[in-house]
């Protein structure tokens, strides 16, 4: 590759990742149209594939700019479409596909006629597969089955359900979108029972011509069984759904919402509903109040009194961290909404015309002439169900939320004697925590939960209890969102007191979310005692004499210590009591590298003590391997990267005792299979990052300290590839990070990875400290040094003796190269270890 061409290369990659940041970032529907007809052009074609496909999320799912869907069909006929040569067409269909789940997501008659340009389109160049699934989302959307006859692709509607698995994902997909049809036909226009038994005739006529098959048989049994079940719902229930005016109320058509509300509470009404019917009706009402308090353009000011609830700290009780801030939180709300009202000109049914009131700043004050067009019914204001949608409402408010005003609305329901539930206290909580009182929402937590909670900061007073009538029993969806919050906050050993209390005191079980922020607290414990950097770049970084990287021992905070034991340690400890008492044979499995040695061992053995030279230059070359890198860790990374050894027992030595003994956290099965595969890629990844931070640098646990650990101080050195084999027994997909973690064991410090990497991270100091641009040679990562390790040979792979084990589980495509990993490690130097700029000569 020649040096223009490296050049011209590293500038549209640097551009790509420009537009891409802009597109991510918090910029309106038209800026983000605007900045893509810029930049498109000078990127890549893949990246203006993948950059088109992000902002018809941004356009017509994020932001709900239907108005602009005209700009996006343009952009994609004109200027992607006509120039995708044919050997890319898959990544062309793809946008294609994008474009149109997009547009019909809308819900919104203004993009129907983009949709019969894009059908169009999709019927001229795309080959007949590719063209039914463009087809087939517009078709099962299409709110009147009788406006099939004015689309120029009905006459082609026969042509579609030509094989079997075409019939088979007609009826998939109506499945998945009937409760769209009823939605969409609540507006009145058709009478939902008739849509709704349209989608179904349709959906059973295309099963119905493979109903010959087993497979046609199973999808006519499914659809009447739904239909049947639809069938018993109330009529009310068919067609008015929580999600449906949750949709509509996020995108500011409240207008619509409360008149739909209106009008399905006077049909209940009439028709003296169930006991379902009032639970459907309390749904409703709980999602429209919710959607409503979080809009951007209602004042809550204005809309808490019309709620019965008060916007000021009631009487005794302290005023919130914030609440002097109030007038400031209103006034960037509205200058906010003012840029936002002048981009989506042309949109109607603003949230103003709820209230009869005006956007206008100087306006808002006063001009609350109607209130709600209709008031909550009194049974609703009983239930703390009520006063946890507002909480929501304000907590999850954009763009500016009012955590200042939850714990007022709290205070409220408590002062009206309704007793609060542990969704409540949860919402209170998070939203202290994000007020930076901590101390307050622990004091919440010990106040409205059944036992105390350990608390260094604070001691309740007798009189401080409040008007508290009932407390509420402690959950796994509680104590995860409180550690999480604290998480956030950086308070991590607090956080670790709330695990550990959730079930010695409350006898809760934690979950995998629980898990998982006890994972991620111990690491940005760690971080903050060292900077941010791992045992094994700082001594990378003192070895090449870079500054603020000093290799001796350093004194961990008292975050960093969780009961005398460094944090990284505990955690580990905690998270392989709970993965092998819910899977014992784990404790078993061997890593990879000691898995390949036995098996070329026993191949030798059984080759009649054949000579070395004889057996195939595979295995010399894999054995040979192993042993090197063995050699390696034990004698020279071990130091670097795990805790010392007390015991030389390692991780071979018999822990039949720890197993038996972690059945203490109860009989409970919190990681069962079906959570595991949901978050155990994102745990297990977690746990390599926690690994990285147990160091000898940090001061060692004391002997009384280390013996609460069931699994001792030691790490033995192959840990990390012990990991990558549980995740294989489980069937778990590894992440990429996950795979990128394990290769830097086997590269680390000596490869020429490293070495690449450390190349990079000099020039951008000497960009820094001699005030260079960073985009005269690319810009970092992913920039000139990138493309010129293209031309060194990175796309070799990166895995070593794992190479073939790792193709084997997850593929040769997924393998790592070293290219990608010296990307990963580029970016833990620059974002980590160069966070700070570099002294000057």
């Amino acid at each position: 590759m020649s040096r223009s061409t490296s050049s011209s290369t590293a500038t549209a990659t640097a551009t790509a990742r420009q537009l891409f940041r802009q597109l991510r970032g918090n910029v309106g529907p038209r800026a983000a149209i605007e900045n893509f007809a810029r930049l498109a052009d000078l990127v890549s074609l893949h990246d203006r594939l993948r950059c088109f496909k992000l902002l018809c999320r941004v356009v017509l799912v994020d932001n709900y700019a239907p108005h602009l869907a005209r700009s996006l069909t343009d952009i994609f006929l004109g200027r992607i479409a006509p120039v995708v040569p044919a050997d890319d067409r898959a990544e062309l269909n793809t946008a294609a596909v994008v474009l149109a789940r997009c547009l019909a997501a809308t819900l919104d008659d203004r993009c129907r006629r983009c949709a019969i340009r894009l059908a169009d389109w999709a019927l001229e160049s795309m080959s007949d597969n590719d063209a039914k699934l463009i087809l087939l989302i517009f078709w099962n959307l299409d709110p009147q089955p009788t406006s099939l006859a004015d689309s120029p692709y009905a006459m082609r509607e026969d042509d579609l359900f030509k094989s079997e698995k075409d019939a088979f994902l007609t009826v998939q997909m109506a499945l998945q979108w009937i409760p769209r049809f009823e939605d969409r036909c609540s507006l009145g226009a058709t009478s939902p029972d008739a849509v709704f038994e349209a989608a179904l005739e349709r959906a059973i006529s295309a099963a119905s011509r493979e109903s010959n098959t087993e497979a046609g048989s199973f999808w006519m049994a499914k659809l009447n069984r739904r239909l049947q079940l639809q069938r018993r719902l109330e009529r009310s229930q068919s067609y008015f759904t929580v999600d449906y005016l949750a949709l509509m109320a996020s995108r500011f058509k409240l207008r619509r919402v409360w008149t739909i509300l209106q009008a399905k509470i006077n049909e209940m009404e009439e028709q003296a509903p169930s006991e379902e019917g009032r639970k459907a009706l309390r749904n409703a009402w709980c999602a429209t109040i919710k959607a409503t308090a979080g809009a951007r353009n209602v004042s809550p000011h204005h809309l808490l009194p019309l709620l019965g609830l008060s916007v000021h700290p009631v009487s005794g009780q302290k005023p919130s961290v914030g609440a002097e801030a109030n007038d400031g939180h209103v006034l960037a709300s509205k200058r906010e909404l003012r840029a936002s009202s002048a981009e989506t000109d042309g949109e109607e049914d603003r949230t103003s015309d709820l209230f009869g009131a005006s956007n206008d700043a100087g306006e808002e004050a006063d001009q609350v002439e109607d209130g709600l067009p209709l008031a909550p019914p009194a049974w609703l204001s009983d239930e703390p169900r009520f006063y946890h949608a507002v909480m929501q409402g304000l907590l999850l408010r954009r763009p500016t939320p009012r955590h200042d005003l939850v714990p007022v609305v709290f205070a409220d329901m408590i002062k009206r004697g309704v007793a609060p539930n542990v969704f409540t206290v949860a919402t209170l909580c998070a939203s202290l925590l994000k007020l930076g009182q901590v101390r307050d929402a622990l004091a919440e937590l010990n106040r409205w939960i059944h036992g105390p909670i350990h608390n260094h900061r604070k001691e309740l007073d007798d009189g401080d209890t409040g008007t508290e009538t009932t407390k509420v029993k402690a959950d796994q969806v509680l104590l995860s969102s409180v550690m999480k919050g604290l998480m956030f906050s950086a308070h991590h050993q607090a956080a670790y007191r709330v695990f550990i209390d959730s079930f010695a005191t409350f006898n809760v079980h934690p979950n995998h979310f629980a898990y998982s922020n006890l994972l991620h607290s111990a690491v940005s414990a760690m971080k903050n005692a060292s900077m941010g950097l791992t045992p094994s770049i700082r001594v990378f970084l003192a070895r090449n004499k870079l500054p603020l990287a000093r290799a001796g021992p350093y004194e961990l905070e008292a975050e960093a210590l969780w009961d005398g034991v460094p944090a990284s340690l505990r955690a580990r400890d905690l998270f392989l009591q709970e993965l092998f008492a819910q899977y014992p044979e784990l404790e078993s499995i061997e890593n990879p590298l000691d898995s390949m040695l036995s098996t070329s061992a026993s191949r030798r053995a059984s080759s009649d003590d054949a000579p070395f030279s004889s057996l195939p230059s595979m295995i010399a070359k894999v054995e040979l391997g192993i042993k090197r890198f063995e050699t390696r860790f034990q004698e020279r990374f071990s130091s670097l990267f795990f805790t010392a050894a007390a015991s030389p027992s390692g991780h071979a030595a018999d822990r039949e005792g720890v197993v038996r003994a972690s059945t203490r956290l109860g009989a409970s099965v919190s990681m069962e299979r079906k959570d595991l595969a949901k978050l155990g890629p994102m745990l297990f990844d977690q746990y390599l990052t926690l690994l990285r931070f147990i160091s000898v640098n940090a001061a060692l646990p004391s002997s009384s300290a280390s013996r609460t650990l069931a699994f001792g101080a030691e790490v033995p050195w192959d840990e990390p590839f012990r990991v990558l084999a549980w995740m294989r027994h489980l069937d778990l997909e590894p992440l990429d990070t996950t795979l990128y973690q394990a290769c830097l064991v086997l590269h680390e410090g000596i490869s020429p990875i490293w070495d690449a990497a450390m190349s990079q991270v000099n020039k951008r100091n000497n960009r820094l400290r001699y005030g260079q641009d960073e985009q005269d040679d690319g810009g970092g990562i992913g920039g000139q040094e990138a493309a010129d390790d293209d031309d060194e040979g990175g796309d070799a792979s990166a895995a070593g003796p794992l190479h073939a084990w790792l193709a084997d589980w997850v593929g040769e495509q997924r393998v790592p190269k070293e290219r990608e990993v010296g990307n990963y490690l580029r970016a833990q130097l620059i974002r980590r270890s160069m966070s700070f700029r570099p002294h000057s000569a």
